[in-house]
């Protein structure tokens, strides 16, 4: 009986923690919490989001940028991933930010920018899969970090 409680706890705290709550305009697609964390150190801000087979979309948590961070953007896909996939910075509202976007190939394929925010706030990384198979075979994961300032 105490394993069936256990059990149907972490059922519910897994459902709760993985929902993220942002209103996107019609037509964007809804994004969901794949597998985002922070990968912050001593001396970088980061978080990241990585997608696997299934999966097509995903969002980082939320990070604050302040004005005039040189911001690294990087995109990569895994050995398996059948499709491209597509990395771009969102603001608060869930709106892309212009010039921000990473379009790694399939197989291990990589993409990098770095770009100059011209607004402080908060912002997260968008994960796309550009698959057109059902199973939505992307897996890969994308990063956006600065250093502390």
């Amino acid at each position: 009986m105490m394993k069936k409680i256990v059990f149907s706890l972490l059922v519910v705290i897994t459902a709760l923690t993985s929902k993220v709550g942002n209103s996107f305009a019609a037509g964007e697609v809804s994004p969901q919490l794949v597998y985002g964390y922070n990968c912050s150190d001593t001396w970088t801000v980061c978080v990241a989001i990585q997608t696997g087979y299934g999966d097509k979309s995903g969002i980082s948590p939320q990070v604050y940028i302040p004005y005039g961070a040189r911001v690294d953007i990087n995109g990569d896909t895994f050995t398996d991933s059948l499709f491209n996939m597509r990395f771009y910075v969102i603001d608060s509202a869930g709106k892309a930010v212009a010039n921000t976007t990473v379009n790694p190939g399939p197989f291990n394929g990589t993409d990098y920018i770095s770009w100059t925010n011209k607004q402080g706030g908060y912002y997260r990384l968008q994960a796309i899969c550009f698959g057109n198979n059902p199973s939505y075979k992307c897996e890969g994961e994308g990063k956006i970090s600065f250093t502390r300032q």
